[in-house]
């Protein structure tokens, strides 16, 4: 019994030894699992929280330099705002100022840019955009916006306020005493008055006095004040919007050649100063009409025209330019814009003065007629002139005069010379008024009794040799009519051996002559 006892007492001991060795291992390896989560969750946190430190750092850097960005612009801005030029630009710091740089700018990691846009006439809109890489798949970004004004548009004085132009400002025809011409606009934010003016002035008569300043149509002062005065003009409101308004000075003496200087001051105190020349008086006279043109002296192809120069106003001063035309018709206001305008004019001298043209390259025989206008420097032109005429010369008519010898013989009896025939090679008519006859190798007994023409007696009588014998009616040669004969010289006797010498005199006084005619047997 004890025995079995002691067997029993060591398998419960057996078995609680095995139970105990049991728990522990599960328990070591729970603890184990215990202690490798809690490292790994304290590691990831650790890691994290150093990327999330190091991420937010980043991000943090990237505001600073966009502030630094817009600050920058600010301070730019300040300078000047023209610097706010349109488009993406770099920042860089040159002579310790800020300026722009190619199109960004880097730093470490961050690659920053600054964009900038119109946002209205004195307003610039700006955004800074800074960039840079956090990890291998993500990006970061951060942008800041603002708008600057030019800050001294913004507030501007009454002064800066108003445009004065002066570009088209001139002394006033009729007297030339005013300047006008200028205006002055509100091209502010607001209305403004101008308080008073201060007006000076050179290059004109010392003793000049400015009497009056109108604007807008109304007169703002009168007086009577020297270079250099302060007109306290009735205050004029420039109203916003109300476009230009005009103005005049008004002297007491012409004031051409003079230069002004003119100081606008404000209701608060601010002050516009312009300085300008005027231009010279609005110049509407025209120079006088020519009245004494004349056309003389003709060629075949030229013909003089003369005149007396008119002045640049009226039949005062110097001319510009002539304009002178020809045709073959007569030229009126209607007709002168076709008639041919000649080339090579001289120009217009003093009133007064004598002038001449030779019109060249006129057809010859042809009636012309010539007018002419005067222009001055503006220009204002004249009224045509008087309308003169005249008539080339046309190639003397003996030119034309074609005489044919080649058939020339004496007749059966010798006493006729036969063969000789007259012919036109001309544009116009042509007419022999008269034939001179000369002779020799015959006795100086024979006599010419005879000459007949185309079938009709022309001369009769008994001549001896060198006469000049007028034929009646005169001979007409027709243009394009065919070759007349002069059918016969007849002689007294027989004139075997004769030379002869024929001198055709044309009814224009010119004349041909044909010589050594013969021997004729």
């Amino acid at each position: 019994m004890k025995k079995e006892h002691r067997s029993i007492d060591e398998k419960k001991l057996k078995n609680a030894h095995s139970a105990m060795g049991g728990f522990s291992l599960v328990e070591v390896l729970l603890t184990i699992a215990l202690f490798a989560i809690f490292v790994t969750v304290f590691s990831g946190s650790l890691v994290y929280g150093q990327e999330s430190e190091r991420l937010a750092g980043d991000r943090i850097r990237a505001n600073f330099l966009a502030e630094e960005g817009l600050e920058a612009v600010r301070n730019m801005r300040d300078g000047n705002f023209s610097n706010l030029t349109i488009g993406t630009h770099g920042l860089v710091i040159q002579d310790g100022k800020w300026n722009f740089s190619g199109t960004s700018d880097t730093t470490g990691i961050f690659t920053r840019e600054i964009i900038i846009t119109e946002s209205g006439t004195s307003e610039k809109a700006v955004t800074v955009n800074v960039a840079w890489k956090q990890n291998e798949q993500r990006s970061g970004l951060v942008s800041l916006e603002s708008r600057f004004d030019d800050w001294k548009i913004a507030n501007p004085t009454e002064a800066e306020q108003i445009l004065v132009v002066t570009n088209n400002s001139q002394i006033a025809s009729g007297g030339s005493f005013q300047v006008t011409d200028v205006t002055v606009e509100n091209v502010g934010i607001e209305d403004v008055k101008i308080a008073n003016m201060q007006t000076s002035w050179s290059g004109v008569f010392s003793g000049a006095k400015l009497i009056g300043i109108n604007m807008g149509g109304n007169s703002v002062w009168t007086g009577s004040d020297s270079t250099g005065s302060v007109q306290d003009i009735t205050d004029f409101t420039v109203t916003l919007g109300a476009g230009a308004y005009p103005m005049a000075f008004v002297f007491d003496k012409t004031v051409n050649g003079i230069s002004l200087n003119v100081l606008f001051t404000m209701t608060d105190g601010s002050v516009k100063e312009v300085i300008f020349i005027p231009g010279s008086p609005t110049d509407e006279t025209p120079p006088a009409n020519i009245n004494d043109l004349s056309a003389s002296a003709p060629t075949t192809t030229t013909l003089n025209l003369s005149w007396t120069a008119p002045g640049d106003d009226g039949s005062t001063g110097t001319a510009t330019a002539y304009d002178i035309r020809y045709s073959t018709a007569p030229i009126t206001s209607g007709n002168w814009s076709s008639a041919i305008q000649a080339s090579g004019e001289p120009t217009p001298s003093v009133a007064g003065t004598s002038q001449n043209m030779t019109i060249a390259g006129l057809s010859l025989g042809t009636t012309y007629y010539f007018a002419m206008k005067t222009s001055d420097e503006v220009p204002n032109v004249s009224a045509i002139s008087n309308v003169a005429s005249g008539t080339t010369n046309a190639l003397p008519q003996a030119n034309y005069l074609l005489v044919n010898t080649t058939n020339v013989a004496l007749s059966a009896n010798k006493r006729d010379v036969i063969g000789i025939t007259l012919q036109n090679s001309g544009p116009t008519n042509i007419s022999i008024a008269s034939i001179g006859v000369s002779w020799s190798g015959i006795p100086a007994s024979r006599r010419l009794v005879f000459i007949q023409i185309n079938g009709a007696n022309s001369w009769s009588g008994a001549v001896a040799s060198g006469v000049t014998n007028d034929v009646n009616p005169d001979i007409i040669l027709s243009v394009g009519s065919p070759a007349i004969p002069v059918n016969y010289l007849r002689f007294n006797n027989t004139v075997s051996n004769i030379i002869l010498s024929l001198t055709f005199n044309m009814s224009d006084g010119s004349t041909k002559t044909v010589s050594g005619i013969g021997p004729l047997l």
